[in-house]
């Protein structure tokens, strides 16, 4: 897997190689005996930076025929946490999180938590944020977020905190505020300053969202940077920006935040 690299002042980006630990690849499969690949996925999960120096993130499992119970629900498969202590260069699995069903019924197009998404908070505490499907495949469901203080080892129950929630990304910044981005149909931003990841709030609408749309108003699908301690740039889309002859366009809006715990 490639990966690219520079160093501060490094004008250019150097091309390197990473690995995967060759167990996360293979599973054995009682097929006359061959190797079948491992239906997993990357998804867009960020790489989180810990204060130690090792890099995590989290890896989803394309859900495959075995994981689809006799009511056609999908169960629930744990997310894997990769680890890498060589800045990229070789990982391995260091935990997971839990996956859920965590709707009570059963209802068409109802998905299990997918794309766990990881916040590591200054104190040490994680908290990971599911996309949870909901009536239609692109959004609709709940954004899912679960807690641990002992770097992923232990989780707590899953918790819904906003709909919707595709797309739940984040990041803390270094005076401890936390940020979530939840989504399709439109784009929100939900901040947390409490060190553990129970109350969000200050909710910011950058899209409306409108109860019969599913993705026409943004492609749902945001970036973070940090820019501060206290700051950050959200780069997001819009599809209705007038052009300079008024006629509804889409665009790529980057916006900066200056965030405080006051």
């Amino acid at each position: 897997m490639p990966i690219f690299t520079r160093k501060p002042g490094q004008e250019h980006w150097t091309r390197e190689t990473a690995f995967w630990d060759p167990d996360l690849l293979i599973r054995a499969e009682m097929r006359g005996q061959r190797q079948l690949p491992s239906p997993i996925h990357t998804s867009e999960s960020h790489i989180v930076h810990l204060p130690d120096g090792s890099l995590v993130s989290t890896v989803s499992r394309h859900p495959v025929m075995a994981d689809v119970g006799p009511d056609g629900a999908l169960k629930a498969a744990d997310h894997l946490i990769w680890r890498s202590f060589d800045r990229g260069r070789t990982w391995k699995v260091d935990g997971k999180v839990p996956g859920s069903n965590f709707l009570p019924f059963w209802h068409p197009g109802v998905q299990a938590t997918i794309r766990a998404h990881l916040l590591a908070l200054p104190n040490g505490n994680w908290v990971a944020s599911f996309r949870h499907g909901g009536m239609y495949s692109s959004g609709g469901g709940p954004l899912v977020v679960r807690k641990s203080s002992d770097q992923g080892k232990t989780w707590s129950a899953p918790k819904a905190i906003r709909v919707p929630g595709v797309n739940p990304l984040g990041l803390a910044l270094e005076n401890g505020v936390a940020v979530l981005s939840y989504q399709r149909p439109g784009v929100f931003l939900t901040f947390c300053a409490d060190g553990k990841g129970d109350l969000w709030s200050n909710d910011v609408t950058l899209v409306k969202g409108w109860r019969h749309q599913r993705n026409e108003n943004s492609c749902a699908n945001g970036s973070f940077v940090v820019t501060g301690p206290d700051r950050f740039i959200y780069a997001y889309t819009k599809w209705d920006v007038p052009d300079p002859w008024g006629q509804p366009r889409q665009a790529v809006i980057a916006q900066e935040f200056v965030v405080s715990r006051k």
